[in-house]
């Protein structure tokens, strides 16, 4: 889970519709949760059933974006008009009755991008008395830990490590032997994205073969993961794996030609030998062959 710490800061105001100053408060949520901005303002001693209220919230700056703007026409305590014409994204809603004085804001599916100040406007509108109001200097904080969303080898065996954090994770590294790699040098370097909130680390041709370590780390959290590397392939060990290759294709090829020597003799050994016994044979049937030749007649 993120953590999230929502800070508002309160500050008094001179206007008849305003509350009184307050102390710093802290919230704390997580990342996709809510989130309530406190604003509560005086009603006109004169206030009565019949007034139009009149809130607005805006961003950053006292005249700046506006997020939400809300209208609640009181005609009386029983019937009652409201309008709501901005809701940046539709993440806001009043969590209180604004007629009796409350205009908090939540904030809904908190990001980190929601850090910033925020400033409440309240304006009432009593038959022809109009009474404005502004509390000051609602500052939201969205602080989380830092965690590492991934850790992989890519191409060319370099290992890469993502983390997110507010503020921004530091991003170190452990070797093998346990020692802690130097940061964003040649072979370290880490680069920050801003929008993103994201830290990218990495480490550029490994020189050891083992498990690297990498950690994420910020003033609210830390996270760690491990990630098996195989090392780079030494000139030497290249070395061996060409001469053992060649050595192992020469054996071969010689055994080839040794086979094929030995089976060329073999063959001219066949053709060439006559048993004597077969000699013999031959000589007696021919010697004997014209006593068994048919005589013609005269």
């Amino acid at each position: 889970m993120y953590s999230v710490t929502l800070t508002a800061l309160h500050y008094s105001n001179p206007v008849p519709v305003s509350g009184p100053e307050e102390k710093l408060r802290s919230v704390t949520g997580t990342k996709g949760g809510d989130a309530t901005l406190p604003c509560s303002f005086n009603r006109p001693s004169t206030y009565q059933n019949r007034a139009t209220v009149t809130v607005l919230w805006r961003r950053g700056r006292p005249h700046g974006q506006l997020v939400f703007n809300y209208t609640l026409g009181l005609a009386d305590r029983s019937n009652s008009r409201e309008s709501e014409t901005v809701n940046e994204g539709n993440r806001y809603k009043l969590v209180r009755n604004v007629g009796d004085g409350d205009a908090s804001l939540k904030i809904r599916g908190l990001e980190l991008n929601d850090n910033g100040r925020y400033f409440c406007h309240v304006h009432v509108i009593e038959h022809q008395h109009r009474h404005d109001g502004e509390r000051a200097g609602n500052g939201v904080r969205v602080e989380t830990p830092a965690v590492i969303l991934s850790l992989s080898l890519v191409a060319g065996g370099d290992i890469v490590c993502t983390a997110e954090g507010k503020p921004p994770a530091n991003i170190t590294w452990i070797d093998p032997k346990n020692n802690t790699l130097p940061i964003n040098t040649s072979h370290t370097p880490v680069t920050h994205v801003p929008d993103k909130h994201q830290t990218v680390g990495e480490i550029r041709g490994p020189r050891l073969r083992g498990t690297y370590r990498c950690v994420a780390e910020n003033t609210q959290g830390r996270d760690a993961r491990d990630i098996l590397a195989p090392g780079p392939q030494s000139d030497g060990g290249r070395t061996v794996y060409i001469v053992v290759s060649i050595v192992v294709l020469l054996v071969l090829v010689t055994a080839i030609i040794i086979w094929r020597v030995k089976r060329g003799r073999c063959l001219q050994t066949k053709v060439m030998f006559i048993p004597s016994e077969s000699v013999s044979a031959a000589r007696t049937l021919t010697s004997g062959s014209a006593d068994y030749l048919p005589r013609l007649p005269p």
